[in-house]
C-alpha cells in the first residue's frame, strides 16, 4: 500500500477512477463480455498504479489509460475465436427441445453489460436521451411485463414483430418468426410460467431479470432478458442464461 500511494503522487491530479465507465464500455465493446470488460479494466487500473512513475504526461492520463487497457484486452482475447452472438455462429433451428443439446462455450458468445458500468445515467443528458425510450415503447414495455408474469401467449404474441428473433446463450439454438418464438415459450420454456420480472438496462437496451418459481418457496434467478424494440413491438429477444451477471447487474439472488 505504501508503495502505490507513493506512486500515485507522481500522477496527476486527475482522478483515474473517473475514466472507469469509459475504460469499461471500451473493454466489453473488444472482448464482448460484462465480466471480461470488468476484469480488464481492474487489471488495467493495477497496471497503471504499478506503472505511475513513468507517466510523463507526454499525453493525457486518458489516453495513456486507454493504452494500456488495449494491450490487457489484446491479452485477454488471444483466442481463435471471438465472441459473437448465436445468430452469428449457425443457422436458423426450429423449436424443438431437442436443440438444447448444442451448447456453445462460454467464451464464444457475447454477454450483456449494465448501462451504468459503462454510462453515468446522472451525467451528460445527450448520452443519457440516446437511451430513452417513446411513450409508446414505454406502455409496450408495461404490457410486456404484465402479459409475460402471467404467461398470457395471446397477448404477448400482440406485442411481438412477425419476425422476432429469439436467442437464449448459452444454447446455439435461435429462432426467427413469431409463432417459432411462441411454440418455444409455450412448448420447451413453459417452465417459466409463474415467473418475476424486474426491470434494468443492458447494452442500451430495455433489460428484465427473469426468476422462476423455486419450488423451496420464492423466486430464483433463472435467466436475464434483453429487448430490442422496433417501433412499438419487440424485434429481438435475447434470454442469457447465466445467473451469475444478476450480481454484476444489481439484482437480488432470489426474490
Amino acid at each position: 500500500m505504501t508503495q502505490l500511494s507513493t506512486q500515485a503522487q507522481t500522477l496527476p491530479s486527475e482522478d483515474i477512477e473517473f475514466h472507469r465507465r469509459a475504460l469499461t464500455g471500451y473493454c466489453y465493446r473488444m472482448l464482448g463480455s460484462g465480466a471480461e470488460a470488468e476484469d480488464a479494466v481492474q487489471e488495467t487500473m493495477i497496471k497503471a498504479w504499478k506503472a505511475a512513475d513513468r507517466f510523463e504526461g507526454r499525453s493525457s492520463l486518458r489516453s495513456w489509460l486507454f493504452s494500456i487497457a488495449t494491450n490487457v484486452c489484446i491479452d485477454m482475447g488471444r483466442s481463435p475465436q471471438r465472441r459473437a452472438r448465436p445468430m452469428d455462429l449457425g443457422p436458423v433451428r426450429t423449436p424443438e427441445p431437442v436443440h438444447l443439446s448444442d451448447v456453445l462455450p462460454e467464451h464464444t458468445w457475447i454477454t450483456p453489460i449494465a448501462d451504468e458500468h459503462v454510462i453515468d445515467l446522472q451525467g451528460d443528458p445527450a448520452e443519457v436521451v440516446a437511451e430513452a425510450l417513446t411513450d409508446d415503447q414505454q406502455r409496450l414495455l408495461a404490457r410486456y411485463v404484465d402479459a409475460f408474469e402471467r404467461y398470457d401467449m395471446d397477448a404477448l404474441s400482440r406485442l411481438l414483430h412477425d419476425d422476432v428473433i429469439q436467442s437464449m446463450p448459452p444454447y446455439a439454438m435461435w429462432l426467427q418468426g413469431r409463432d417459432d418464438v411462441l411454440a418455444w415459450w409455450a412448448g420447451p420454456g413453459a417452465g417459466c410460467e409463474g415467473s418475476k420480472l424486474l426491470a434494468g438496462w443492458a447494452n442500451g437496451c430495455p433489460a428484465f431479470a427473469q426468476y422462476r418459481a423455486d419450488p423451496a418457496g420464492g423466486h430464483a434467478p433463472w435467466a436475464l432478458q434483453v429487448l430490442e424494440l422496433r417501433g412499438a413491438r419487440v424485434a429481438e429477444f435475447h434470454a442469457f442464461l447465466d445467473t451469475e451477471a444478476f450480481a454484476r447487474f444489481g439484482f437480488p439472488d432470489h426474490l
